[in-house]
C-alpha cells in the first residue's frame, strides 16, 4: 500500500526495553532518549526463568527499535489499518503510545509477524498478540480490554 508518506524502513526491530541501563558503563544514552526514562521499565523480573519465553528480543518491524506499551497505537492511514506500517506514528514521530505501530505490520500469512524471545525460541505471532501475549518491559501488563485502551484496535485484522 502506497500511502504517499516518506519514511525510513527496517526489516527487524529490537525490543528497546532490553537496552542496558548502566550509567557507570556509559550506556545510559539510550535510556535518556527512550520514551520512558524510568529505570523500573528496564528491570525484568527474571532471566533464565519461565518469563523468558514471553520477553521479545527481535521481531519483524519497520524501524530499528520499539518501546511497546499496553496502549500502543495501531498503524492507520485514511482511517484504515496500514498493514505495511505506513503512517505508523512511531515510524516518523516519537511518543510513548506510538512505538507498537512499528511492529504491528502484516508481514506474514494470517496477519502475523515473527518474534524471537530471550529463551532462544522464535514464534509466528498474530498481530493482536503483540499487545496481549508478550512481556515487553518489566512492568508491562497486557490490557484486560484491548478495545478500550488501544487506539484503533477494532481496525486490526482478526
Amino acid at each position: 500500500m502506497d500511502s504517499g508518506l516518506t519514511y525510513w524502513r527496517s526489516s527487524y526491530t529490537v525490543n528497546g526495553w532490553l537496552f542496558i541501563f548502566d550509567t557507570a558503563a556509559g550506556f545510559d544514552s539510550a535510556v535518556k532518549n527512550a520514551p520512558y526514562g524510568d529505570p523500573a521499565f528496564f528491570k525484568f523480573p527474571t532471566y533464565n526463568g519461565a518469563a523468558d519465553s514471553k520477553i521479545p528480543v527481535f521481531s519483524d518491524g519497520v524501524w530499528t527499535d520499539t518501546w511497546c506499551m499496553d496502549d500502543g497505537a495501531v498503524p492507520v492511514v485514511g482511517g484504515k489499518y496500514a498493514p505495511d506500517g505506513s503512517g505508523a506514528p512511531g515510524v516518523t514521530t516519537s511518543g510513548g503510545s506510538k512505538y507498537t505501530a512499528r511492529i504491528a505490520i502484516d508481514r506474514h500469512a494470517n496477519h502475523t509477524i515473527n518474534i524471537s524471545y530471550v529463551d532462544g525460541h522464535a514464534a509466528n505471532t498474530k498481530i493482536r498478540d503483540i499487545w496481549t501475549q508478550q512481556q515487553w518491559n518489566a512492568i508491562y501488563r497486557p490490557p484486560a480490554t484491548p478495545s478500550a485502551t488501544i487506539p484503533n484496535w477494532n481496525l486490526l485484522p482478526q
